[in-house]
């Protein structure tokens, strides 16, 4: 959510931080964790959960206070 006009959004550009494609931050990977901390954009981190859900298979999901921890399998 780094290319949303708000604080954070310009904070991580100011900050130098680059969105990469989901598909290049796992390659060469077997498995991924994808950490879910809804304190901040939920519509935008629940749509990412949900997009990893349709193209790969969640193998195991834990919530520690409140943060929620999927592995998926990508290969």
């Amino acid at each position: 959510d780094y290319t949303t006009e708000t604080t954070r959004g310009r904070s991580g550009r100011i900050a130098g931080l680059v969105p990469e494609d989901v598909n290049s931050i796992v390659a060469g990977h077997a498995r991924v964790w994808l950490v879910v901390a809804l304190d901040h954009n939920e519509q935008y981190q629940e749509a990412k959960a949900l997009e990893m859900d349709a193209q790969w298979v969640r193998l195991k999901q834990v919530t520690v206070s409140g943060i929620t921890l999927n592995l998926y399998r990508v290969d």
